[in-house]
């Protein structure tokens, strides 16, 4: 869905599903973890990432930012860290795909709350 979407998916990109996908990264279930990976792949893919800060609460981290490459570096690292073949190949095509994308564009630069 994410693919077919494009870019339009990026305002459907908030706090919330970043969450859900970090956490479906350490689920129990390898399955789960190889889709996670493979959801990510599509965002990172078509865009929707491009520029997004991950904003921390004054409670949660002092009021710090981390920017999202931070972010999906640590989930794909342990990703290639898993058991299963199947969720390392997932995770290195994330990576791939991470670093074939640039995110220069300042137009698309937004903060997700």
């Amino acid at each position: 869905m994410v693919s077919g979407c494009g870019p339009l998916f990026s305002p459907h990109v908030d706090r919330a599903l970043l969450d859900l996908l970090s956490s479906a990264v350490a689920h129990q279930n390898r399955f789960v973890r190889e889709t996670s990976f493979s959801t990510l792949t599509s965002l990172v893919s078509s865009g929707c990432l491009a520029g997004v800060v991950v904003a921390g609460g004054a409670a949660a981290d002092g009021g710090n930012s981390k920017t999202l490459d931070f972010m999906l570096a640590d989930l794909v690292g342990a990703g290639m860290a898993d058991n299963w073949s199947q969720v390392r190949l997932a995770a290195s095509v994330t990576c791939r795909h991470f670093f074939q994308v640039t995110f220069t564009s300042l137009t698309c630069q937004r903060s997700i709350q």
